[in-house]
């Protein structure tokens, strides 16, 4: 039998960033640096070669990742839906 299609699990998670603390988009566990950045536009602020992370609600630390890196995607992945992080 073939196997079955994948069906994305989406859901959001809520991101803090000094005063900040909204809603993003998460598609399987990946939250992607753009979103957070189109809304925070921290890039506008750390201008250069910065790197960010993010603290999942047990403690664990996603990243870092260097967002002018365009080699590769920077997608936090581990992040839980429907948490703060």
């Amino acid at each position: 039998p073939p196997e079955p299609e994948h069906v994305p699990v989406e859901g959001k998670c809520k991101v803090r960033y000094n005063h900040y603390n909204k809603d993003f988009p998460v598609v399987d566990g990946k939250l992607k640096w753009a979103d957070i950045d189109d809304e925070y536009c921290i890039s506008f602020v750390f201008k250069g070669n910065y790197t960010v992370r993010i603290e999942c609600p047990d403690g664990t630390r996603l990243g870092p990742l260097t967002p002018a890196d365009e080699s590769s995607p920077a997608i936090f992945s581990g992040c839980v839906h429907d948490a703060q992080h």
